[in-house]
């Protein structure tokens, strides 16, 4: 099972190098069988052959890559939403529902941002996140305590 731990985080990089694997794999077949943009094909190839070996050798940065990425996304999908629905107002009758979509996907989106930016802290790394469980505060408030006696006893 997945969780929001370091563990997991490898995980998802590791998969996301076996699907550029594949998209690697898929390129080259088909620039060997096609004639036309083969060139394209290749490079294609030499692209996600690339993207696998960086996400196998750290595993981490693809899942914050492909983190930020979804946030991205979001923001243009809510975005083009919004427009719609502001377009279509003449001749829907529910164009409120993808005006409420696209903002509920912006709100999304920069909750996301607001989750990367505070997860991806040296400093903090997933300890805020964890906090964040209950349960895990006192886990949290004991290693918070542990690393500032360990200071206190080191600097005297």
């Amino acid at each position: 099972m997945l969780r929001f731990d370091n563990r997991s985080i490898t995980a998802v990089g590791v998969i996301l190098g076996v699907v550029f694997l594949g998209a690697a794999a898929n390129e080259a077949m088909i620039a060997a069988l096609s004639l036309g943009w083969r060139w394209l094909h290749w490079l294609l190839a030499g692209i996600f052959l690339l993207g696998a070996l960086w996400a196998f050798i750290r595993p981490e940065d693809p899942y914050w890559a492909l983190a930020s990425v979804l946030g991205f996304v979001l923001v243009i999908k809510g975005t083009a939403d919004i427009a719609e629905a502001a377009a279509t107002s003449d001749v829907n009758d529910l164009w409120w529902v993808g005006l409420v979509a696209g903002i509920l996907e912006i709100v999304l989106a920069f909750w996301v941002s607001a989750v990367l930016s505070s997860a991806r802290r040296p400093a903090d790394s997933l300890g805020r996140v964890r906090g964040a469980v209950p349960g895990r505060h006192r886990d949290c408030a004991r290693v918070s305590a542990a690393q500032g006696l360990s200071r206190w006893v080191g600097a005297s």
